[in-house]
């Protein structure tokens, strides 16, 4: 799965178009708001992060595939 990096301003453009606060936005996905906050102003997200990024800002279709892929990729280390 190619992972997009999405700008700090993409992010919360994103955010502020589906009218969600930081905390409303980021913390189902684990991420406190004081983070949230260094994200938004432009601090190095980790790549686990940027993954559950693509997955929220990604088409509903594209969610399906990314997470189809993910399942199966979890299937796999169940069988190691």
């Amino acid at each position: 799965m190619k992972v997009r990096h999405f700008s700090a301003e993409e992010i919360r453009a994103f955010r502020l178009s589906i009218g969600l606060t930081q905390e409303a936005f980021w913390s189902p996905m684990g991420i406190h708001q004081s983070r949230a906050s260094r994200y938004e102003r432009g601090w190095p997200i980790p790549e686990p992060e940027m993954v559950l990024l693509n997955l929220v800002m990604c088409s509903d279709e594209a969610a399906r595939r990314r997470y189809r892929l993910l399942r199966r990729v979890r299937e796999c280390l169940k069988g190691t």
